[in-house]
């Protein structure tokens, strides 16, 4: 094999079986070096994030608002979400203007908001869509992700 393809290979595993059971059989014998692949990752992304913090480099970024504005912008190469996050996207439509606007909002605050007005006060918003942001995040949002 290529040496590149080797460094990617965590666990060799012969199998009596193939086709789909076998391939259910190497999932299950291997979920514990997957999961041990998927923490080390996770380590490595939180470690360069506190890093680049203590660097105070403004490669870092964290807040709902800022982290999404800089996402919706295409400025975010590795994003890190907390499994918890409790807030919902909220797209708005302005019926006079036709504008649309993207509000990131908490369930809590979700709550006590009886409606969204533009910007003058004086302008009921229509809401278009209210996604849970954890699952847009999952579905969508990796798009937005920087590959560079």
């Amino acid at each position: 094999l290529d040496r590149r393809i080797k460094q990617k290979i965590v666990k060799v595993i012969d199998l009596p079986h193939g086709g789909t059971q076998g391939f259910a059989e190497a999932i299950e014998l291997s979920k514990k070096d997957l999961e041990d692949l998927k923490l080390a990752a996770e380590r490595k992304a939180l470690g360069q994030f506190n890093k680049e913090i203590a660097m105070n480099s403004n490669k870092a970024c964290y807040g709902i608002q800022d982290t999404m504005a800089l996402l919706e912008m295409g400025a975010i190469s590795t994003l890190i979400v907390d499994a918890s996050l409790k807030y919902w996207r909220v797209v708005l439509k302005n019926p006079e203007t036709k504008e649309n606007y993207v509000k990131y909002i908490s369930k809590n605050e979700a709550e006590n908001i009886k409606g969204f007005l533009d910007i003058t006060g004086k302008t009921r918003l229509k809401v278009i869509s209210k996604v849970d942001l954890l699952e847009w995040l999952t579905e969508v949002g990796a798009e937005y992700i920087s590959h560079c």
